[in-house]
């Protein structure tokens, strides 16, 4: 007799640190392994149309905890993160065994949680049913906040697929830095036109227009969290060698850009010395850039798709100490 594939409830308006159009929650239900026809996605997006296609039901995200309440639903995973109002609305519903996913940015440097009652997440974590983080760090501080918290899986934030640069770019920089200073910098360093990845100014289309354009990027905080990004991740899927200070992408760097096409590193100096070979040479460019598109290509939100999968299949009876660490994280 054929099993019945679990139903799946993936909730949440989880943006795109590049387009804040696209859902990764979306994302995630379009790539789903089994039984597509058993997901439920409800998330306030535009980025819907691929997983109606693989038969996902799709509602809004408010239908949740309305219409719809967990126990409908075999699994159902949250997907908090960082805006105020998304929290309120989907801390509500763990107490009801949901798998928790929280994004990177959900807690300070401190390991506080950001911009919403400081109780909020210690409860959250300690009724869910597991708990899936992108970073070490986050794992570290849920088991801070709640040592008896449920199971954690630990993977590393998945790569898009998107269109990747084709023609050698000119020297063009993309950046992602609050910090003025980084720009500053690097404007005086090198010479080459920089652009901010974080203009809220202009549209997604004109991001996107951007970015293939761009020879190198760089997504450089100065007070290193620990915590991941997804500018890193949709970088390299388009090519695009990527320089980074957060610890959290470390694992799938090399210690140049022709190696893996990311590098991880401390302080603005080391930019600019791993900047200058990829600016100059274009066969060093070109080596770097097919690099970042082959690492990119090892963790897509397909294979995250398929761990999660296996994660709440197998979750429910392994020991509440349990961490898991899979991906590129625990190469």
């Amino acid at each position: 007799m054929t099993a019945i594939p679990p139903t799946i409830a993936l909730v949440g308006s989880w943006a795109d640190a590049v387009d804040e159009r696209r859902s990764l929650a979306a994302e995630l239900a379009s790539s789903w392994p089994s039984g597509p026809a058993r997901v439920s996605l409800f998330a306030d997006t535009t980025d819907d149309q691929r997983a109606r296609l693989v038969g996902v039901r799709v509602w809004p995200e408010g239908a949740f905890g309305g219409h719809f309440t967990r126990h409908e639903f075999d699994h159902v995973i949250l997907m908090i993160g960082a805006r105020l109002d998304s929290i309120l609305a989907l801390a509500r519903s763990a107490d009801e065994g949901c798998h928790v996913w929280l994004q990177d940015d959900v807690v300070d440097i401190a390991g506080g949680p950001i911009d919403a009652p400081t109780d909020w997440l210690p409860d959250v974590i300690a009724s869910a049913r597991s708990i899936i983080v992108g970073s070490d760090r986050l794992a570290g501080i849920v088991r801070q906040l709640a040592p008896e918290a449920p199971p954690v899986l630990v993977m590393p934030p998945a790569h898009p697929t998107v269109t990747p640069v084709v023609d050698t770019p000119d020297r063009v920089i993309a950046i992602s830095s609050g910090d003025e200073s980084v720009h500053q910098y690097l404007a005086d360093t090198l010479s080459a036109t920089l652009f901010s990845i974080d203009d809220q100014s202009v549209t997604s289309d004109v991001r996107e227009r951007r970015l293939l354009s761009a020879r190198v990027g760089v997504d450089f905080h100065i007070i290193e969290r620990g915590m991941a990004s997804t500018t890193v991740t949709h970088m390299m899927a388009r090519g695009i060698p990527t320089i980074t200070d957060l610890t959290a992408h470390a694992p799938f760097a090399g210690d140049g850009l022709a190696d893996t096409g990311l590098v991880v590193v401390d302080d603005l100096d080391a930019i600019a010395d791993a900047l200058r070979p990829v600016l100059d040479d274009d066969r060093v460019w070109l080596e770097a850039s097919t690099a970042a598109k082959a690492t990119a290509a090892s963790w897509t939100w397909s294979d995250a798709a398929d761990v999660l999968a296996q994660w709440i299949g197998a979750v429910d009876s392994l020991p509440r100490e349990t961490v898991r660490v899979v991906g590129a994280v625990a190469s």
